[in-house]
């Protein structure tokens, strides 16, 4: 984590009890290596579900 964490860029790792079964709904997301690059530019995209408020999930 950089020094700008905050609470709200939370990461969480799980242990799980079985394999997870991949799907069209449920996919891997895959992270780049540790020090890769990107040039300016590139395209990026990240999805995930949280809180984005007080009471309110996204």
């Amino acid at each position: 984590m950089g020094n700008n964490f905050d609470a709200k860029d939370d990461v969480a790792l799980l242990k799980l009890k079985k394999p997870v079964r991949f799907n069209r709904n449920v996919r891997p997301a895959c992270l780049p290596y540790p020090g890769e690059e990107f040039e300016a530019g590139t395209v990026c995209a990240v999805a995930g579900w949280g809180q984005t408020s007080q009471g309110q999930f996204e």
